[in-house]
């Protein structure tokens, strides 16, 4: 009785294990928009800076961007916008 209690907790280990893909990404920390307003781009270039206005975000506005492991360059990270779910540069100075 014990060795099939044990083979159903491993084979239980083993389906939750597989169920989680490989390489699945760690959702960024929250923060919240503190600016009035902040826009939010499609690209950086460090010669350029940010380009491709995809919106504004305002006031309140819930994001998410965890130091250290997304990208940051003079004083822009790219971070997640919670809301529709994408992804762009927006600067770090105008986040909780």
């Amino acid at each position: 009785m014990k060795k099939i209690i044990v083979a159903l907790a491993t084979a239980g280990a083993l389906i939750g294990a597989a169920a989680t893909p490989a390489g699945a990404a760690t959702p960024p920390d929250h923060h919240s928009v503190i600016c009035e307003s902040a826009s939010f781009y499609a690209h950086y270039t460090v010669g350029e800076g940010p380009f491709d206005l995809i919106r504004t975000l305002y006031y309140g506005n819930d994001v998410g961007h965890t130091h250290g492991a997304q990208a940051e360059n003079n004083g822009w990270g790219y971070t997640q916008d919670f809301g529709p779910n994408d992804w762009g540069w927006m600067q770090l100075n105008c986040m909780s």
